[in-house]
């Protein structure tokens, strides 16, 4: 299994962002994802990852009443800002696995020419 130095993504966000509650306007809310124990270098430990990104995201920013049109916009602006940082981490930790992969394979052998 390829594990990289770093085993954890980490989304965080301002609760001023994602709560309008004045005492939580100074709180940072952050959750670390673990893929210490996937292979980054597949397809499916690629997509576990994304699951879990995608978990972390929900539990950060919360779920939306699909009535309320403003905690709707929060939820989903929360969503976006701290996505882009989460993401753009997986997208480094699963190159930077598949880019293992490769520079620990074999070099293709020569076939002579009969």
């Amino acid at each position: 299994m390829i594990r990289s130095v770093l085993t954890t993504i980490t989304l965080a966000a301002a609760a001023a962002s994602i709560c309008t509650a004045p005492a939580l306007a100074q709180d940072l809310v952050s959750i670390k994802v673990s893929y210490s124990d996937l292979n980054l270098s597949s397809t499916a430990g690629a997509a576990v990852l994304q699951r879990r990104i995608d978990a972390a995201v929900t539990q950060i920013c919360g779920r939306a009443d699909n009535r309320d049109l403003q905690q709707r916009a929060m939820v989903s602006q929360c969503r976006q800002e701290v996505s882009v940082g989460a993401e753009e981490q997986g997208r480094q930790a699963i190159a930077k696995a598949r880019e293992t992969v490769l520079a620990s394979a074999p070099p293709p052998s020569a076939v002579a020419a009969r």
